[in-house]
């Protein structure tokens, strides 16, 4: 994984200035701009005099096989920079590379790229990297390089006395910086600096084997390096200087700092992971938990309105009269006037059709309820699961809920720009929206109590309403990043982040613990989960139910006359 540089990138300043970086008071009135011309020389010699020693060196063994002198002076020449040269310079496939030329140019051009005079030619900036890459530089001195060459374009070509073939020679021109126009040589390089397309040179990086990522870099700490490179007016020292080399020790020990960080940055992170994994597998348990009790609850639902649900919608139907009788005589007496029955009926008319709604989902539920009804004969059979089966559904469910869980809460939400823009009524209502989609379905009810669903919430019934969910989500265009990892690229971020995780997943612990002992508590469920397990019980409720049935008939039949007669009165 890729990991930021920290801020501490920009708090060790100090100590960098004190290194490396030149005094301006000893350094700036002496101070001469090397040219690339120089480091390609240097390096091309640097490449053939490392084979004159026993000594190891940073080139890998099969392109020293190719390109050694053996029998020869030199290793590699300016023509074998070309293409089209017999023996041309490549990134070895065998190395890791794409075995392609270094080089896109002929040799004759290749060779124009080593002279200081009026023939010169400037490489292009891929070539420059791969040619980089061939003498194994290092990430930092690579990133100078390519810097390098492409700053020297810019300044030659921008001078008035460049013209190809004909105007002053390139060794001329930097000369007449070195030694009269220091400050439009800054002006210049500050010019560079502001026309760079960072983001096109890190794309290019990256396409060459991840060159930027490999070293941790993201493209803002990319950005962040070239910046330095400015600030410490390193563009002006040779690719070889050991000032590059300390800018490039001191980066790496920057990352490395911010990738592990100190023993007590370690520790502190190992036991925060490990309490950040506590809590989130006790989170995962009470949630299986609560759609477990939520399924048996429902359950007690559904075989409570099996027994009693005739019953108890003739009680509905009976209390949804008197509401309404009560209603309508509450009508009569304040009207000055006598009232029709289709006045009457209007000033009730939402009353009446709301309790006909609720009075309809009733009948719906109960009719669901007989309907869900198994077969006798699943009674004596159940699901043969293996207690190793059944562990990794309970895993895989666990999982679901979690997405689930991640889904609807709006800490997470709030990231989603299309969340954001929602007002907070409209929050409200997604939320009433996605926890509602968390009830039980009625075809996850039903099973008999050998079987496994008949305890727990079955995987596919939780994969419903996660897709249920996602559907309500995707109606809004709002995207969930369900990722369930440490977040973070460095020690310091992902501390930070676990920190902030703790005190979410505790709030969250804590609301769940709520929430699963008010369902297990529920009085109407043990009610009548209490009623269902005790046959005496039943026959006294269902005594109690035709009573208060009968007594409401009476009450409706008494409320009826009393309307008539008041409104009478006013005729």
């Amino acid at each position: 994984m890729k990991r930021q540089v920290f801020s501490m990138y920009f708090s060790k300043k100090a100590l960098y200035h004190y290194l490396i970086k030149p005094k301006r008071n000893e350094e700036e009135l002496t101070m001469k701009y090397m040219g690339f011309i120089e480091d390609l020389r240097y390096r091309t010699d640097e490449y053939n005099d490392s084979f004159n020693t026993e000594e190891e060196n940073r080139y890998p063994k099969k392109q020293k096989e190719l390109w050694a002198p053996i029998n020869r002076n030199k290793a590699i020449t300016q023509s074998s920079f070309g293409y089209d040269h017999e023996n041309c310079l490549r990134l070895l496939a065998e190395n890791g590379y794409d075995g392609e030329p270094v080089s896109s140019r002929k040799m004759n051009t290749a060779r124009r790229w080593f002279e200081d005079s009026k023939d010169h030619n400037f490489p292009p900036q891929e070539d420059v990297l791969r040619m980089g890459i061939f003498f194994c530089l290092d990430f930092y001195t690579l990133l100078h390089w390519v810097l390098k060459a492409d700053f020297e374009e810019f300044l030659i070509k921008g001078d008035e006395e460049f013209k190809v073939n004909v105007g002053e020679s390139i060794l001329a021109i930097i000369e007449k910086y070195n030694l009269n126009e220091k400050l439009i040589f800054q002006s210049k390089l500050k010019e560079f600096q502001k026309s760079l397309d960072k983001r096109t040179l890190y794309l290019l990086f990256e396409d060459h084997w991840h060159l930027a990522s490999t070293e941790v870099l993201n493209f803002k700490n990319f950005s962040a390096v070239i910046d330095d490179f400015f600030k410490e007016d390193l563009i002006y020292y040779e690719n070889y200087s050991e000032k590059i080399t300390n800018f490039a020790n001191y980066q790496k020990e920057i990352i490395r700092e911010s990738q592990f960080g100190s023993n007590d940055d370690q520790e502190t992170l190992w036991r925060y992971r490990g309490i950040w994994q506590t809590l989130t597998e006790d989170l995962d348990t009470i949630y299986i938990d609560i759609e477990n009790t939520r399924l048996k609850n429902a359950d007690v639902e559904q075989n409570y309105l099996k027994k009693f649900g005739a019953l108890i919608i003739e009680l509905t139907e009976q209390e949804n009269d008197a509401k309404l009788n009560n209603e309508r005589l509450s009508v009569v007496l304040r009207s000055p006037r006598y009232l029709s029955d289709e006045e009457i009926e209007k000033q009730v008319f939402e009353t009446r059709e709301k309790l006909k709604q609720d009075l309809a989902d009733l009948k719906l539920k109960e009719a669901s309820a007989k309907r869900n009804s198994l077969m006798d004969e699943w009674k004596s059979q159940g699901i043969p699961v293996s207690p190793e089966q059944l562990a990794k559904e309970k895993e895989q469910c666990k999982k679901e809920i979690r997405d689930i869980r991640k889904m609807i809460y709006p800490d997470v939400l709030i990231h989603d720009p299309v969340y954001a823009k929602l007002s907070k009524e409209q929050q409200e209502e997604l939320k009433d929206i996605l926890i509602e989609a968390l009830k039980i379905d009625n075809s996850e009810l039903g099973y008999p109590p050998n079987f496994v669903n008949h305890d727990m919430r079955s995987l596919e019934g939780l994969r419903n309403v996660r897709r249920r969910i996602e559907e309500i989500l995707n109606m809004k265009n709002i995207q969930i990043d369900l990722r369930y990892e440490i977040q973070g690229e460095t020690i310091y971020e992902k501390i930070a982040w676990l920190e902030n995780e703790i005190v979410i997943l505790k709030n969250r612990l804590n609301a769940a613990k709520g929430q699963l002992t008010a369902m297990l508590t529920d009085v109407g469920i043990q009610s009548k989960l209490a009623l269902l397990n005790n046959q005496d019980k039943q026959e006294m409720f269902t005594e109690k139910m035709e009573k208060k049935i009968a007594c409401l008939k009476e009450e409706n039949v008494a409320l009826k006359i009393k309307i008539e007669v008041e409104n009478n009165k006013k005729k």
